[in-house]
């Protein structure tokens, strides 16, 4: 089985990674937990709440409940929609992370930021991207409607070779222009 990422209204809230289920830290997903276990889901990851009764639904369903509130505040007036797309004329794929409004630079919208940067490069590895988009080119585009806080391009700056060193390349849409670094 791959590793999922795991969305419910454009929150990431949870991946699947080598058949075990983790849930994003929160306080109120902490409350209601049989047991806290903290590990990341794989190398390099920040940790999160592993999971390990994944059959009683009712629990699964109000952990999840309970969390969504939490994180979805993280990014204030921000909404994450999901899109890929293919341009084979270009012989490439987008990823696309789409915000709204004025994005401060409060550490957790920095690190909600890289978590949704995380999973489109990790998705960029399985079989089922490849197959889907068996492009040269893979392009991840940040997009904001308005000039984000300098903490957040400053931290997009530095992801450039985090992007790099899986084969996608970052650009930065504010308004209709595009900015990448080199």
């Amino acid at each position: 089985m791959g590793d999922y990422c795991i969305y419910c209204n454009g929150i990431l809230f949870g991946l699947i990674c080598d058949n075990n289920f983790y849930l994003k830290v929160t306080e109120p997903g902490k409350s209601l937990l049989k047991e806290v276990i903290l590990r990341p889901p794989y190398e390099g990851a920040k940790d999160y709440f592993y999971i390990s009764d994944v059959d009683d639904r009712y629990y699964l369903s109000e952990l999840i409940k309970a969390s969504l509130p939490a994180l979805s505040k993280h990014f204030g007036n921000l909404s994450m929609i999901d899109i890929v797309y293919a341009r084979p004329e270009e012989d490439s794929a987008v990823l696309v992370i789409v915000t709204v409004g004025y994005i401060d630079g409060t550490p957790e919208n920095q690190a909600n930021l890289l978590d949704k940067m995380e999973c489109y490069l990790k998705h960029t590895y399985s079989d089922e991207f490849k197959q889907q988009y068996p492009y040269s080119f893979i392009y991840l585009d940040v997009t904001f409607d308005q000039k984000p806080h300098t903490l957040i391009t400053d931290l997009l700056y530095k992801c450039t070779n985090w992007c790099k060193e899986h084969g996608v390349i970052l650009r930065i849409k504010i308004g209709d222009e595009y900015y990448s670094f080199s």
